[in-house]
């Protein structure tokens, strides 16, 4: 159950783009493509975030609503044997990460003191709250993947935004 917890939160798919294209040129060409914020994208689906050739940061934003559990596209570019490279990996953003580590750490830890309390009173309060915690955590694992299942396209959309940011022009 734990592993399975952790690669809710934890998981990453690492992924990689290679362009003939210069760094520079190509982080024009997929800054240009890229919203600056959701604001700009309130009434149309886009790509939202931040290009520069140390830091990319992206993540698909639809039209009208938001998720905090989207995948977001954290990579850099590189210059790699002639050839332009953007690599990065898909994952949840850090501050879901960390707010939801501390929220199931509460929960096991409620969990560990219901169960320990229940084998020292054996009183049926302990059990409750035994209960209570098991259905605590089972609830926000269930947000977690219920929120990343309704997302679960923004990996190809963005990454098919990105190739074709990237691609060569046509000569």
């Amino acid at each position: 159950m734990l592993r399975q917890i952790y690669n809710l939160l934890y998981d990453r798919t690492p992924i990689q783009f290679t362009t003939q294209l210069s760094v520079a040129e190509s982080v024009q060409r997929l800054a240009r493509d890229v919203k600056f914020s959701a604001i700009h994208a309130l009434f149309q689906e886009a790509a939202v975030g931040s290009v520069s050739e140390s830091k990319v940061r992206l993540y698909r934003q639809p039209a009208f609503y938001s998720n905090p559990f989207q995948p977001i596209f954290v990579g850099s570019f590189a210059n790699t044997d002639g050839e332009t490279v953007l690599s990065g990996v898909f994952t949840l953003r850090l501050f879901v990460k960390i707010f939801m580590s501390i929220w199931f750490a509460a929960g096991f830890a409620f969990c560990l003191t219901g169960l320990v309390f229940f084998f020292l009173n054996r009183e049926p309060e302990t059990a409750l709250a035994l209960i209570a915690s098991l259905g605590m955590i089972s609830f926000v694992a269930a947000m977690v993947y219920l929120g990343k299942r309704i997302s679960h396209q923004d990996i190809d959309w963005l990454a098919r935004r990105i190739a074709v940011s990237l691609a060569e022009p046509a000569v």
